[in-house]
């Protein structure tokens, strides 16, 4: 062994992480899933809803993959998009990545088309991984790579092979996510090697990761919490439980929990709070889970007791971090030992401590740290930051500031929460400093929303906050001009993602500003829930559906033109209506696909689309191919 990697270790040993250091050489995570793979080929490594990959298979087919990559261009630094459906492949696609030396920037497949050419060329991706059914949506003159384009992409290649990249660096780029921007253009958030796989270590610590568990997989891959769940199971040697939220119901998720033996599973609070629901419905016995997640945004300490009472002993995580600090900085573990009293008189759970070779300070507007119980700006110090903003060195120098308290080299990210320390060292969240909002665990600038209102020619004003309606959060456009709501709603329909587009927008003569000029939201008029301009539904599916949706949400009357979400539709309430429609059509919708339609006419579309749709026999046979290889 040599001194570094002696340094190294008790580096490790001291800090409870990986074999990281700044500048230097480390064992990536690729490396650590390699090793699993060689030790245990024959250990599973991904459980696609029974369709079982073993390591071996992932290990010989992300090798040659990355050999190809290699040939392409792929190198160290070098971004290759990956917009790909929930399947086994991902997988192997994103080791393959870093194996060629290359990062990756996963891109939401159902983005519109001008929003995933944008975040293509911010990144500077140097190619794109993707299939066939979703090449049209990406620009014309990009390089494509397709794993389902008749080639078998995880076949070596025959040509003659570019030299291996060599060992990753720990400042070496691993991954870019794109975030909100306020400037109207998502933001990629550049992470290196370093960071990640420290992060990667320490959670792995705290949960007690091993190859016995079985770690289930809901989250988008656009999200970093993504990296965190395959990365963190195959790293420890355990079992990637792939989960399909677009057509499960909260029933459909604890049936495949409790076949797939699922010990760790991470959601977003509103969901947790449904699977928490439909288990006390159910009767049922436990559940294999040992610990659940919550991360995304913050946890309520009502929906936290309603979750923690039906899962009961299971250890429950509030997670807690921005893209910028890697994943989950800051974490709280609530075990059956915790009284229920801890956090008596909180409106959220705390958000914990953190995670790994990280800091947090609580500091005022003169950097200055403030005392116990005080109110103050989050700032996360450490290893665990991102590099910073891919291509934006203004913003990036303005996120990330000198560390006073640290090294010399050291930085904090200012986070923009609002936070206070309680006596145990733990913090709480109290809200936002600035107007970024959080709907159905995405983040949000409200300034980006706004910028693409006033992008349409007849919006003269604009202004978006969240709205609370049922304890469920909203986003609400305030807008002047002579644009109609409707107009704006089609506007924005091709341009942001549907959690980014409000689900009401209020058209006042002008927006009420205070005498500096500056826009008064304390003076903006509540908002009126109400429905859109009547039109009958027509189809028998928009008839059955306009009853569905009435006497879920109390309203007489649904339109065709009305959304769910737009009535006061929410998370809980959202479970129950896709329940209702597998029931009444069979139809594999699921959450993600009601969050994505905009109308009851849409949503009738795609249930009947649903009906007419073939098979996926294609799907089925690549899928087949990973053992026989």
């Amino acid at each position: 062994m040599s001194s570094l990697q002696q340094d190294c270790v008790a580096d490790r040993d001291a800090l409870g992480m990986g074999c990281v250091w700044s500048s230097g050489l480390f064992v990536g995570l690729a490396d650590r899933v390699s090793s699993v793979a060689s030790a245990f080929p024959s250990r599973v490594a991904i459980d696609d809803g029974g369709v079982e990959v073993s390591y071996g298979a992932l290990e010989s087919r992300s090798d040659a993959l990355a050999h190809r990559l290699r040939l392409l261009g792929v190198g160290p630094d070098r971004v290759v998009g990956v917009v790909l459906r929930r399947r086994p492949e991902m997988v192997a696609v994103l080791l393959a990545i870093w194996k060629a030396g290359g990062a990756y920037a996963p891109l939401d497949p159902e983005a519109p088309a001008e929003r995933l050419a944008g975040m293509v060329a911010d990144c500077g991706a140097v190619l794109v991984v993707s299939e066939r059914e979703l090449a049209s949506r990406l620009p014309a003159d990009v390089d494509l790579l397709l794993i389902d384009g008749g080639e078998d992409v995880f076949a070596a290649p025959v040509q003659a092979a570019r030299p291996a990249p060599g060992p990753v660096h720990a400042d070496q780029l691993a991954y870019v996510i794109f975030t909100s921007g306020t400037t109207g253009r998502p933001k990629g958030v550049g992470v290196t090697h370093g960071a990640l796989s420290m992060h990667i270590e320490a959670i792995g610590a705290l949960y007690g990761m091993g190859e016995a568990d079985r770690v289930l997989h809901v989250i988008a891959w656009s999200f970093d919490g993504a990296t965190e769940c395959w990365a963190a199971a195959l790293a420890h040697g355990g079992r990637l439980v792939l989960g399909d939220p677009k057509a499960w119901t909260a029933e459909d998720a604890l049936a495949e929990i409790r076949r797939s033996g699922t010990t760790i599973v991470g959601m977003s609070p509103a969901l947790l709070e449904t699977l928490a629901e439909a288990h006390s419905r159910s009767g049922s016995g436990p559940l294999p889970v040992r610990s659940w997640t919550a991360g995304g945004e913050a946890f309520g300490i009502e929906a936290f007791a309603r979750v923690r009472q039906a899962f009961w002993p299971a250890r429950i995580i509030n997670g807690y971090g921005p893209t910028e600090t890697v994943i989950t900085p800051l974490l709280l573990a609530v075990t059956s030992s915790t009284p229920a009293s801890a956090w008596e008189g909180a409106s959220w759970l705390p958000i914990g401590r953190p995670v790994g070779a990280r800091t947090a300070h609580v500091l005022d507007e003169s950097l200055g740290e403030v005392g116990i119980g005080v109110e103050g700006e989050l700032h996360i110090g450490g290893l665990g930051l991102a590099r910073g903003y891919v291509g934006l060195p203004g913003l990036t120098a303005e996120r990330f500031v000198p560390d006073p308290f640290g090294p010399p080299g050291g930085r904090l990210y200012r986070t923009g929460d609002r936070v206070r320390r309680r006596a145990d060292g733990s913090l709480d969240y109290l809200g936002r400093l600035d107007q970024q909002l959080k709907i159905r665990g995405f983040r949000i600038e409200a300034g980006e929303v706004e910028a693409h209102l006033l992008a349409h020619p007849r919006c003269r004003e604009a202004a978006v906050v969240a709205a609370s309606r049922e304890g469920q959060a909203h986003l609400v456009a305030y807008v002047a001009g002579e644009a109609k709501p409707e107009e704006l709603s089609a506007h924005l329909a091709g341009r942001l993602p549907e959690p980014m587009r409000p689900s009401l927008i209020v058209q006042l003569p002008s927006l009420p500003r205070l005498a500096s000029g500056k826009l008064d939201r304390r003076a903006l008029p509540a908002p009126t829930w109400t429905a859109r301009a009547y039109a009958a539904p027509e189809t028998k599916t928009e008839q059955r559906l306009a009853a569905l949706m009435g006497e879920l949400l109390g309203h007489a009357r649904v339109g065709r033109h009305d959304g769910f979400f737009q009535l006061g539709g929410h998370s809980l309430l959202a479970a129950k209506l896709v329940a209702q429609i597998r029931k009444e059509w069979g139809s594999p919708i699921g959450l993600a696909e009601l969050y994505s339609v905009a109308t009851l006419a849409e949503l009738g579309a795609l249930i009947d689309r649903h009906d007419e749709s073939g098979t996926t026999a294609d799907i089925d046979a690549l899928l087949a191919q990973w053992e026989e290889s």
